[in-house]
């Protein structure tokens, strides 16, 4: 995937970071030649990490297996990520085959 001029102009202006469009070219359910994650797919994906983040807090400390805290960090990172786009509502990726064109917040049509 190759970040055009056009979508670092527009991270920058709405506050996207390239985690966020990485996590939702990962996560986020395709339609036509668009990424999207919405609200309702972030929050079941928190629910899923968080219960997988307290089974491995528990592992740690019952078991003393030092070897899934790695595991852990990661899924601590993917959770801030899941979370930043939950507060914006949202993410929407639009790719022209291997080039990512632009992203906005879901909620940014919806105007007043």
């Amino acid at each position: 995937m190759q970040f055009t001029n056009h979508m670092h102009q527009r991270m920058s202006q709405r506050g996207c970071t390239k985690s966020m469009v990485e996590f939702t070219l990962s996560e986020g359910s395709v339609r036509g030649d668009k990424y999207i994650l919405n609200r309702k797919t972030t929050q079941k994906y928190l629910s899923d990490i968080d219960n997988k983040i307290k089974n491995l807090r528990w592992i740690l400390q019952e078991k003393n297996q030092t070897s899934y805290q790695e595991i852990l960090n990661e899924l601590q990172k993917s959770r801030r990520i899941a979370l930043k786009i939950l507060d914006k509502g949202g993410i929407t990726v639009v790719l022209d085959g291997e080039d990512l064109i632009t992203t906005y917040n879901i909620n940014s049509f919806k105007r007043c």
